[in-house]
């Protein structure tokens, strides 16, 4: 009786004990698959960077790094398909993450890789090369892969949380059984003691002491009984038990042993706060980055020590923190150029990410991983930097040329051959298309940096549009076009030149894209505190996916419009940046095949307003 009674309760906790096994493995499962999502952001981040290597120097060893980083993440993300197999959402991601980098590599980075081959064979300019590099906009394209791998991770580590809290259930489940089953037979055996001979009371003793020892959290501590008999079998099946519980602790202390390694050894900072805002977690990078250590900052608000302020000084309430919001709607926030202040006072710009937590399906905290982005800033002030001194060095050159040319194609310098003057024609246009892109060059970079300050006077909206129309009237009349304007008398305090300045670029880029005995208005109207301009046309119209990409730079609906229509990619630019100083916006609405409208607004003046 006594050994049947043992004998159900060890198999009874010998169940238990290999679904608590199972469940570590499923954690073990996770916590490999989150290192190889780290080793595949690893192999991203080397990809990018070869990518941008060769861009700068050229080099044949950056571009066969770049090419076995590619293929390498291929692998990568093949193994990660296979290990979560049993997660279609899973494996529908990483499919996305290799579509998105496929077409990084095919539409982007491999058009710009081809023309610096060119380039360095001399058949192409460094000057093509940069705008073709600017036009990819690989950097975003590159963001947009390390976001998808954040949300793939994110959701691996929710599943580790998951998975981590059933083992644990599985292993205090599994304890209790345990001691059920060793108080049970130790109840039993001694009260049958007394009725059997001295080795089973002896045999029985042994077992008390190493249940106790168990119980107490002395887990290698064995009966290790020489019987043949019930009671030895009973001994054998809780020797048997309490290995399997012993490598099921020292396994799940091996697992958090990883999660600990893995946190460490992030290169992003990363931190968890519970539902008050409390930080319960920092590590290493995140230390380094904020200057304060894990006992300091645990247990303090996030928001009073990290980001109490926004980048002026001024307080960002605590209410409009994203990683707050994110643990009341328990939805992810992606968080791009605010700043955190370290313990020194001083702040880093960071773009991060704040993932909500759920326990028990109830919002229970977030984490956070964020990311100093200084270098990626003074990279693009590098960038920018680099195309003004480029631009101003190219000017003074050009000019000269273009001075040269134009004297010899008028003749003053003696007759020229015919077949030579076409050259020479040819040369002077191609010459006068390098000064406008230069002088565009620095205009969008003066405007952008604020070095050109607007010169802002009291100015009527209908005669700006009537010296755009008068100044553009000409050009009009040489394409058969006609020019048509409608206009409300709406004061307005603007820098004039600079708003003549885009109506003329958007008067001219109507008429060049419309055909002869088409029609081009301008008109201006107010509409909700704001002067609202349009340049209306009836050309060809621009595809909806280009509708908000052609106010980037260097970037035309068509790639043969530079050669033929003459432009150079950077008007819709110089325009946007000159509405966006004046505080208004730059938006069109297009049909293709039946025109475009581009309007743009500028603010009311505030006293005017009133007085209408």
């Amino acid at each position: 009786m006594v050994l049947l009674v043992a004998t159900g309760v060890s198999a009874f906790a010998y169940r238990a004990a290999l679904i608590n096994r199972d469940q570590t493995d499923y954690v073990d499962h996770t916590y490999t698959v989150i290192q190889n999502i780290n080793d595949a952001l690893l192999t991203a981040d080397d990809l990018e960077s070869q990518y941008q290597d060769f861009l700068l120097a050229g080099s044949a060893a950056a571009l066969a790094a770049y090419n076995l980083d590619l293929d390498h993440t291929h692998v990568q993300l093949a193994g990660l398909d296979e290990l979560t197999a049993d997660s279609p959402d899973q494996a529908d991601r990483w499919h996305a993450i290799q579509a998105k980098i496929d077409a990084l590599h095919n539409n982007t980075l491999l058009p710009v890789i081809a023309l610096k081959e060119q380039a360095a064979a001399g058949q192409a300019s460094d000057a093509q090369v940069i705008a073709a590099a600017r036009g990819g906009n690989a950097q975003r394209g590159f963001l947009e892969v390390h976001i998808a791998f954040a949300v793939a991770q994110r959701a691996e580590y929710q599943l580790l949380a998951q998975r981590t809290q059933r083992a644990a259930d599985e292993e205090a489940n599994l304890t209790r059984v345990l001691m059920m089953g060793s108080l049970v037979t130790i109840t039993i055996g001694l009260t049958c003691a007394a009725l059997l001979s001295a080795s089973v009371g002896q045999a029985m003793k042994r077992l008390a002491v190493v249940a106790q020892a168990i119980a107490a959290g002395d887990l290698s501590q064995r009966i290790a009984l020489k019987r043949t008999d019930e009671i030895g079998l009973a001994a054998e099946a809780f020797d048997a038990m309490a290995s399997t519980l012993q490598r099921d602790i020292e396994e799940r202390a091996h697992a958090q042993a990883e999660t600990e390694s893995i946190l460490n050894a992030a290169a992003e900072g990363v931190y968890s706060i519970d539902q008050h805002g409390y930080i319960t977690m920092l590590n290493p990078a995140g230390e380094r980055m904020t200057g304060y250590s894990r006992q300091e900052a645990i247990g303090k608000r996030l928001h009073s020590l990290l980001h109490h302020s926004y980048k002026d000084g001024s307080p960002y309430p605590v209410e409009a923190c994203p990683a707050r919001v994110a643990i009341h709607d328990g939805e992810m926030r992606h968080v791009r150029g605010e700043v955190f202040w370290r313990k020194d006072g001083t702040s880093f710009p960071v773009d991060y990410t704040a993932v909500p937590i759920k326990t028990d399906g109830a919002l229970s905290g977030a984490v956070v991983t964020f990311h100093d982005i200084t270098q990626v800033l003074a990279n693009d002030r590098m960038k920018d930097e680099f195309v003004s001194v480029v631009s101003h060095e190219l000017r003074t050159p050009l000019t000269s040329i273009r001075g040269s040319l134009g004297l010899l194609a008028a003749g003053l310098l003696g007759p020229v051959p015919e077949r030579a003057n076409r050259m020479v024609e040819v040369a002077l246009n191609n010459t006068d298309r390098l000064i406008r892109l230069v002088s565009d060059i620095l205009d969008i970079e003066r405007i952008e940096s604020g070095k050109v300050a607007m010169e802002l006077r009291l100015e009527d909206a209908r005669e700006l549009v009537q010296r755009s129309v008068e100044s553009i009237n000409n050009v009009a009349e040489a394409a058969g076009v006609k020019l048509v304007s409608e206009a409300e008398s709406i004061p307005l305090m603007v820098d004039p030149d600079r708003v003549l300045q885009t109506l003329t670029n958007l008067l001219s880029n109507a008429i060049k894209f419309s055909e002869p005995g088409r029609e081009v208005a301008v008109e201006v109207r107010r509409q909700n505190g704001s002067a609202v301009f349009a340049v209306r046309d009836e050309g060809r119209g621009i595809p909806a996916d280009k509708l908000d990409s052609i106010f980037r730079r260097f970037v035309q609906v068509d790639a043969s419009d530079a050669r033929q229509k003459g432009g150079t990619g950077l008007g819709l630019a110089i325009a946007r940046s000159i509405v966006q100083q004046h505080g208004g916006e730059i938006w069109v609405e297009s049909v293709v095949g039946e025109g475009s409208t581009f309007y743009f607004t500028v603010p009311v003046r505030a006293d005017s307003d009133r007085s209408n």
